[in-house]
Parts: structure tokens; C-alpha cells; sequence
């Protein structure tokens, strides 16, 4: 899959860099065995996107990349983006194109994951060219619908000086399985791109998101992640490098609930002058699920800002959540802060609600339902209502 036109066109020993790296453990999380997730036949059922609110509609309004198991299903472009230059292909397609910026932001040999996202071959490209602005999303599906397989893709990103792009990621699994989804995202000069991402993973599923961006100077990167079911377990630390007069904006919302494990966080590097990093994470713990949320932003260069903010919700006596928020800096002008707290649902507001009408469960959903909401910049109208569907659903299944 790596070739044009029988030549390898990879830069050298990125496939052997793999190869070595296939039993790396993690860092953070839960050890995956992965070689018991190869050599299943696949199916492709793509059903359960409609579960995440992505109906055919939103797949054909701009731009949409499906993958059904190991099965690409559908690669649109609009023919008014075709004819501006957007871009988007199979990733082993455009390996001739892309040069410096494969596995440019991530190490191929960072893990057992980000090895058999190389190995499969598998993933999508996107190119928005520059000062194109793209306002409708462009989507891009990866579902898993056979029980026990691996589903690992290796995304590329590049959003040129001056573009924009709304870029929405849906995920989910009607049965459980490992999926591993590396993305990398390159954002040019003076452009702005926000990055939707709506999960759903069936129980018993280990999902390995790994994800890099670079912000080049006076760019915007807004990042909205809500998991509505973790399955078996979860580890994600995307890394962000910002450039001078840069600004990143992160909001993740999860739920942990069953037996899951969760080990999750955001990275900052702010390394530009005057850049800013703000970082907002909620988790909502139930049953017996265990949670580790960690955020950190390092300052490199002069009049710096930078916030993490990280809030979790205990909905069960035997659930556990942990923070850990990290600050570094090395300029006096830099200004960096962080909260945390980890709560129940307050009971004098249950009650409050409960004197006014409401049964103490639709007391319990109404709070946890504003726990999760959070702020939302300048959307695309479909996006907006994604989001907000998806945070509804949430706050359903941690109170269900």
C-alpha cells in the first residue's frame, strides 16, 4: 500500500522503525495485547453512526471519508471544493505527495499503537490549500462492526497559510474491538481549523486515539472532544506545539462508567511569543470506572498564557477519579494557571429542585446535564448541533 508505482515512497525505515516498536508498551494505561486483535475477517456495517448523529445528509454537504472496519466506503468531495484545490484521498494513496509531514508530529515508534497504524497502511488525507476557508464540516467516519478486530488508521492533516477548516470525526463500534487512530495536523500560518471529535466505543472496546498538532504563527486551533461510552478502556494525550500570537483552545467532556479505565489529558507547548493555551476537561465517573486526567502546558517564549481547568463529577461511591495538572515555564513574562476540583452533585441543589417539582432522578440528570456543558466558539451550524446532541446523550447515560 506504501508504493507509487512499485516504489517505496516512505521515508527510510519508518516500516522497520514499526516493525521493532510492535511490543512497546504505553506510557500511560491499560496494556493491549494487540496480536489477538489481528487476522479477523471484517464486515462493514456503518450503523452505528447514526447514533452519533451523522446521517447521510451531513455525509454528502461537503466532504466525507467512511471507514467500515478495514473497508473504505466512501471517499466525497463537493465539486465546489474540488475545483478550489481541497483535497481528500486514501492516505496510502498520497504518500507521493506529503513528504516532510509524515510522521512529521508523532514518532511512528512512539508505541505498539502508532506502529500498527504505519503497519496497516490504513487513514485519510485532507489538504485544504491556502486561504481557501471551507465553512461546511468535513467529515471523516471510522467504524468498527465485527467483534474482535483491530481497526488502527493514520490520519493526515494539512490546512495551509491563511484556510480554514471544520473538520468532525465520528467514531463508534457496534462490537467490541481496538481501535487505534493517529492524527496529525499541521495548521499554516494565519489559518483557523476547529477539530470536532464525537466517540461512542461499544463495551468491551480499547480505543487508542493519538494525536499531534503544530500551530504555525498567528494561527487558531479549537479542539471539542466528547466520548459518550469509553468502552473497555481509553488512553489519549494529544500534543499541541503553538506558535507566536497562536491560540488553542481544548474541551473534552467523558464519560467513565462500567468497569472502564481511563487514562486521558492534553499537552501544551506554547513556543511562540505571545501564545495561549487554554484547556478545559470534564469527567463524569460512575460505577466502578477508574479515571486518570492529566493536563500540561510548558511555556517557551515571552508573554505567554496559558489555563487548564479539569472538573470531575463522582456519580458512584465506587468510582475514582484522579487529576494532574502540570505548569511549566521557563520565561518571567509567561502566566500560567490551573484548577481542579472532583465532586458529587450538590445535594441542597437536588433538593432545591425536588421542592420545585422535580422527581430527585430528573433533579440528578437536570445538574449533571449542566456539569457537561461547556463553551462553544464559532461553529457551523451542523457541528453546533452535534456537539449539543451528543452532550445530551451523555448526561442520559450517566444518570440511565
Amino acid at each position: 500500500m506504501a508504493s507509487v508505482g512499485g516504489k517505496d515512497v516512505r521515508p527510510a525505515d519508518i516500516r522497520g522503525r514499526a516493525l521493532r516498536a510492535l511490543g512497546k508498551r504505553s506510557t500511560y494505561g491499560v496494556d493491549v495485547d494487540v496480536a489477538k486483535y489481528l487476522g479477523v475477517s471484517k464486515g462493514k456495517s456503518t450503523d452505528s453512526l447514526t447514533k452519533l448523529g451523522i446521517g447521510r445528509r451531513e455525509l454528502f454537504s461537503s466532504a466525507s471519508y467512511v471507514q467500515a472496519d478495514e473497508a473504505v466506503l466512501q471517499t466525497f468531495v463537493a465539486e465546489s471544493l474540488r475545483s478550489l484545490g481541497v483535497t481528500m484521498m486514501p492516505l496510502h494513496e498520497a504518500l507521493g505527495r506529503i513528504g516532510r509531514y509524515y510522521w512529521g508530529l508523532i514518532d511512528v515508534d512512539e508505541d505498539k499503537y502508532t506502529a500498527l497504524a504505519e503497519l496497516s497502511g490504513q487513514g485519510v488525507y485532507i489538504k485544504i490549500p491556502r486561504d481557501v476557508h471551507v465553512k461546511a464540516p468535513i467529515y471523516t467516519c471510522f467504524v468498527i462492526s465485527t467483534a474482535g478486530i483491530a481497526q488502527p488508521v493514520h490520519n493526515l492533516v494539512v490546512v495551509e497559510d491563511g484556510a480554514e477548516l471544520n473538520l468532525v470525526t465520528a467514531c463508534s463500534s457496534s462490537a467490541a474491538g481496538l481501535h487505534v487512530g493517529v492524527t496529525e495536523l499541521y495548521v499554516g500560518a494565519g489559518a483557523k481549523v476547529t477539530y470536532t471529535m464525537i466517540h461512542n466505543w461499544a463495551e468491551g472496546t480499547h480505543s487508542r486515539p493519538r494525536t499531534g498538532a503544530r500551530l504555525a504563527d498567528g494561527s487558531r486551533l479549537d479542539m471539542y472532544y466528547v466520548n459518550l461510552n469509553p468502552g473497555a478502556s481509553l488512553q489519549t494525550m494529544p500534543t499541541v506545539e503553538i506558535g507566536a500570537r497562536s491560540s488553542f483552545y481544548s474541551a473534552s467532556v467523558l464519560l467513565a462508567s462500567g468497569s472502564s479505565s481511563l487514562d486521558v489529558g492534553t499537552s501544551a507547548m506554547v513556543s511562540g511569543e505571545g501564545g495561549r493555551a487554554e484547556i478545559i476537561s470534564k469527567i463524569i465517573a460512575r460505577d466502578t470506572s477508574d479515571v486518570v486526567s492529566r493536563t500540561e502546558i510548558l511555556a517557551r517564549a515571552p508573554g505567554t498564557r496559558g489555563h487548564t481547568e479539569c472538573s470531575g463529577l463522582m456519580l458512584s461511591d465506587d468510582a475514582s477519579i484522579r487529576t494532574i495538572p502540570a505548569l511549566e515555564s521557563r520565561s518571567p513574562t509567561a502566566e500560567l494557571s490551573h484548577e481542579a476540583a472532583i465532586g458529587r452533585v450538590d445535594e441542597e441543589a437536588i433538593s432545591y429542585l425536588m421542592a420545585r417539582g422535580l422527581s430527585e432522578d430528573e433533579a440528578i440528570a437536570l445538574l449533571v446535564r449542566g456539569f457537561a456543558i461547556i463553551e462553544l466558539g464559532e461553529l457551523p451550524l451542523p457541528v453546533e448541533k452535534s456537539l449539543r446532541s451528543a452532550l445530551r446523550a451523555l448526561a442520559i447515560k450517566a444518570t440511565g
